[in-house]
C-alpha cells in the first residue's frame, strides 16, 4: 500500500543500506514538525487575525522573497507528485496483478494488463481529487491519514531496524488489526490517547509486533525483499566489515 517506501527499500543495496536510509530519513524529517509550527507561529504574528489556520501557509509565503516563495511551493508540489504517482502506480499494479490476474483472468495479456492499470490509475486519481476537494481541512485529513499509515510505519521500523523480532504473522496481524483500530479510533473517542489517534494506534501497533514475536516461532520470509534470507544477509554484512 505505501509504494513510495517499498519502492524505497528494494532499491536499496542490501538491507543495511535500506535501515540507514530510513533511519536516516526520519532524522532529516524530524526538524519539518518544528518548521511548521514556526510557520503557524509567523503568520500568528505577522498576519494577525486569520479567518483559519488553512491560511497560515499562503499568508507567510506572501510575505517572503519570491525566489524563496516559488522553491518552498515548488517543493510541496513536487512531494505530492512523487508520492501521487508512486501510490497511484503501486495501487494500479497490485489490482492488475493480486486481484484480476490472480483471481478472475490468469490469461490476461501484458496488454490488458497495461490498459487495465491505466484505468484503475485513472480511477484512483479521479477519487482523489474527489476526496481533496471535500476534505475540511488538511491539517485534520493529514492525522486521519497518519493514524493509518501508523501500523505500516511501525512495521517497516522493526523490519529494519530489528528484523530479527519480525515473524512470518506480523505483517499481516499489524496491518489488519492495527489498521482497523486505527480506522475504530477515528470513530470512537474512547479509543484516543492524548486527542491523537495516531498515539493509541502505534501502542497497539507495536504491542502486535511484540506478541506475534512471542507467540509465533516462524521466521519472517525476507527472501521476498531481497532475495536472501535474513541469516544469509548477516552473514554477508559480517563479512563485509
Amino acid at each position: 500500500a505505501i509504494q513510495t517506501c517499498t519502492q524505497t527499500a528494494i532499491a536499496s543495496k542490501d538491507s543495511k543500506n535500506a535501515r540507514n536510509g530510513f533511519i536516516l530519513a526520519a532524522i532529516i524529517m524530524l526538524p519539518m514538525g518544528f518548521i511548521s509550527a514556526m510557520l503557524g507561529i509567523v503568520a500568528a504574528s505577522q498576519v494577525p487575525g486569520l479567518a483559519s489556520a488553512k491560511l497560515a501557509l499562503p499568508a507567510v509565503i506572501t510575505q517572503i522573497n519570491p525566489w524563496i516563495a516559488g522553491f518552498t511551493l515548488a517543493g510541496l508540489w513536487a512531494a505530492d507528485v512523487s508520492t501521487a504517482t508512486g501510490l497511484a502506480v503501486g495501487q494500479s499494479t497490485m489490482f492488475t496483478k493480486d486481484i484480476m490476474v490472480k483471481y478472475f483472468k490468469p490469461s490476461m495479456s501484458e496488454k490488458g494488463q497495461i490498459w487495465t492499470s491505466r484505468i484503475m490509475m485513472l480511477v484512483i486519481i479521479v477519487l482523489g481529487y474527489f476526496f481533496a476537494i471535500n476534505m475540511k481541512g488538511i491539517i485534520d485529513t493529514l492525522m486521519k491519514l497518519l493514524t493509518l499509515w501508523t501500523p505500516v510505519a511501525v512495521l517497516m521500523f522493526f523490519a529494519f531496524a530489528v528484523p530479527k523480532i519480525c515473524k512470518k504473522s506480523t505483517g499481516i496481524v499489524v496491518m489488519l488489526v492495527g489498521g482497523i483500530f486505527g480506522i475504530c479510533s477515528l470513530f470512537f473517542p474512547q479509543l484516543v490517547i492524548a486527542k491523537q489517534a495516531v498515539f493509541g494506534t502505534c501502542l497497539v501497533s507495536i504491542l502486535l509486533v511484540i506478541l506475534t514475536a512471542l507467540f509465533d516461532k516462524r521466521p519472517a520470509n525476507f527472501k521476498a525483499l531481497y532475495g536472501k534470507e535474513l541469516d544469509e544477509l548477516e552473514k554477508e554484512e559480517k563479512a563485509a566489515v
